[in-house]
């Protein structure tokens, strides 16, 4: 029974399948290979050595701020100059704390360095300028 019913199956394809035309022509691939032209970089380059010197100025500003405890030049220093930010406000706690020598990111309008607050503690601390420098908080 299931032999007849196969062979009907089969007998059904052949009959009423689709068959390939053969006036069908075999699908084409573009010859083109071409690339398109890159986009044009319109991205700023980072900050120069000189914004980067200057970023650094204020940071350790700021970190001499943390290790006299005073809260009120951090406050200064900051770009809201209305608090002085959860970065002095930990730091402070482990005064003397110390600034990381390079940047770990510069950008185009901004540094961020490492303060360690003790061995192998680091917070991040944002610089942004250049115009006018301040740590964001």
């Amino acid at each position: 029974m299931a032999v007849v019913l196969v062979a009907a199956g089969v007998a059904g394809f052949l009959i009423f399948g689709e068959k390939p035309s053969p006036t069908t022509p075999p699908p084409t691939v573009p010859t083109d290979t071409a690339r398109p032209s890159p986009r044009p970089d319109t991205t700023e380059p980072p900050l120069g050595p000189d914004q980067v010197a200057a970023a650094r100025e204020h940071a350790e500003k700021f970190v001499a701020a943390i290790n006299a405890k005073d809260e009120a030049a951090a406050t200064a220093l900051t770009c809201e100059k209305q608090r002085p930010g959860g970065v002095y406000l930990t730091a402070v706690e482990h005064a003397p704390v110390r600034l990381a020598e390079k940047p770990r990111l510069v950008d185009v309008e901004r540094a961020v360095f490492d303060v360690e607050v003790e061995p192998g503690r680091l917070f991040a601390l944002e610089v942004v300028g250049p115009e006018t420098w301040c740590v964001f908080t």
